[in-house]
């Protein structure tokens, strides 16, 4: 079964788990200083997509009482080298994403 945003892919030999969720959402508006209804200022930063996948990664190894191995610039390589395919897994996990079981809309900004 398809956990809600939740999706898996593998960086530098290593799969790491995507969960975006409560805790990824307040991660990253923590890092921009922002309130959750502000979050579309994140995201429309040129850096706001990756700092969300970090977030998701961060917060799915740190819930799982694993080590973060991994940075935010590591994560910005591995979105440069990665597929198509593998972006639009995740970003089907971000369109899946719930938070506090509510549903919520998350579209990356066009370039």
């Amino acid at each position: 079964t398809m956990r809600s945003g939740y999706t898996e892919k593998k960086m530098n030999g290593k799969v790491i788990a995507l969960k975006f969720g409560t805790n990824a959402f307040c991660e990253l508006c923590d890092m921009y200083g922002v309130e959750f209804y502000e979050m579309d200022k994140a995201l429309k930063k040129p850096t706001g997509t990756r700092d969300l996948i970090f977030c998701a990664a961060r917060m799915a190894a740190l819930s799982s009482g694993k080590k973060v191995t991994f940075n935010k610039y590591q994560i910005g390589d591995w979105l440069d080298d990665m597929t198509q395919d593998d972006y639009k897994d995740i970003l089907k996990a971000m369109n899946t994403t719930k938070i506090i079981g509510r549903e919520i809309d998350v579209k990356e900004e066009s370039k």
